[in-house]
């Protein structure tokens, strides 16, 4: 990947492939592998993207301008900053649906020792047994209703 470079600054435009770059300067011979020093003189930089870092709650990573390395390519860089209250809102609602969507897939894989005790096809079934899977299911519903929702879950644990 290629990068627009002006006074020694890399510019807004977005990255380009090595392919666009012959294209862009079909009329110039490159060598196979492109160092730095090919195409600083066309106004590029070799660009290395980077994995993007993983964010703290309610932080956000965003790009920042790249830095050139010791070997002359413009690396990606990323920083974290706060998210804005909308974004923690937002954030707070996919969260909150996605354990919902947990839970529920939870409730369902639970389903068939509830319907197979009220069709009485569960006969050995202990009182006790019974119980559990209705506790556990109980609090699975109740998910929602935990201090740290959606943040910090306490699943209960599924009866053997």
């Amino acid at each position: 990947m290629l990068i627009k470079i002006e006074n020694g600054v890399p510019v807004g435009e977005p990255p380009i492939d090595e392919r666009n770059f012959r294209q862009l300067h079909s009329n110039t011979s490159f060598p196979r592998i492109l160092t730095p020093e090919d195409v600083e003189s066309f106004g590029y930089g070799l660009f290395q993207q980077t994995s993007q870092p993983e964010p703290a709650k309610f932080m956000k990573c965003v790009e920042d301008t790249p830095v050139k390395n010791e070997s002359g390519f413009y690396m990606q860089t990323w920083k974290r900053t706060a998210m804005s209250s909308e974004e923690i809102e937002n954030a707070t609602k996919l969260k909150a649906k996605e354990v919902k969507d947990i839970r529920n897939s939870k409730l369902k894989d639970s389903d068939w020792i509830m319907l197979a005790y009220v069709s009485d096809e569960l006969e050995e079934l202990e009182p006790r047994e019974l119980n559990a899977w209705k506790t556990y299911r109980r609090r699975l519903r109740d998910i929602a209703n935990q201090p740290g929702f959606p943040w910090n879950i306490s699943w209960p644990e599924q009866p053997k």
